[in-house]
């Protein structure tokens, strides 16, 4: 049973900032792989490490609050 829990104050989550796909061609097609990164830092770090031809797209994380529940 899960029992709706209420906030005064929405909470906030900090740590994954940036999503970045990385789509690369194969010989059986396109191969697309996630990354979650918490500074701009990490997201050229990560690219750096990717072959030529790739595709590389950075996303700004948006998580937003929904609701909290206490399973009892």
């Amino acid at each position: 049973m899960l029992k709706k829990v209420a906030y005064s104050k929405e909470p906030k989550l900090h740590v994954h900032r940036y999503v970045v796909a990385i789509h690369r061609e194969t010989s059986s097609g396109w191969k697309t792989g996630f990354w979650y990164c918490t500074s701009q830092k990490e997201v050229r770090a990560r690219c750096e490490k990717v072959p030529k031809g790739a595709i590389i797209e950075v996303f700004s994380a948006v998580h937003n609050f929904v609701q909290a529940y206490e399973k009892a």
